[in-house]
């Protein structure tokens, strides 16, 4: 019979165990060094002068969570009151989300729906994008929504492409 040493056994799961812990601190300072860059630029957004001559007014601060190529990004931001002359009553704002540029209702960021794009351009199945990007917690609903919400054709050229022949 092969005996196993325990000690090497052990050694090999605290070398495995302490790379793990490494992985996901660099994706968690990754997401909190965004988070700090977003808070930045929210307090510059503050500060800058072309938004109170617009006559935005701070209502309050609230929370983002959005999902990045690193994981989830959580972040504070400022909403914003201002008079739209044209509708006649106040609107309610976030000039972060304008400047970053999402969306209303979006929680996925641009940097994974493009890098699933990309693998589903290569011919890779929902199964090994979701492997791919495990450490953003996606569904496959989000990545048949994502598809769906770019048109499939573009999808298609590199891959024919890459099989077309020669005449």
């Amino acid at each position: 019979m092969l005996e196993i040493n325990n000690n090497v056994k052990t050694i090999e799961n605290k070398h495995w165990f302490s790379l793990l812990a490494t992985h996901k601190n660099m994706y968690t300072n990754k997401c909190q060094q965004l988070a700090n860059e977003y808070e930045k630029l929210d307090e510059y957004l503050y500060k800058y002068h072309y938004r109170l001559k617009q006559g935005y007014k701070v209502v309050h601060f609230a929370t983002r969570t959005i999902i990045t190529i690193f994981g989830e990004v959580v972040f504070k931001r400022r909403r914003y009151k201002y008079w739209n002359q044209k509708s006649g009553k106040f609107e309610y704002v976030c000039l972060l989300d304008k400047e970053i540029g999402l969306l209303p209702k979006q929680r996925i960021y641009f940097d994974v729906q493009f890098k699933v794009l990309s693998l589903l351009g290569d011919g890779k199945r929902y199964r090994d994008v979701l492997d791919t990007l495990n450490h953003c917690y996606i569904s496959k609903a989000s990545i048949s929504s994502i598809l769906n919400k770019y048109d499939i054709r573009l999808l298609a050229i590199p891959f024919l492409l890459k099989y077309s022949y020669k005449i």
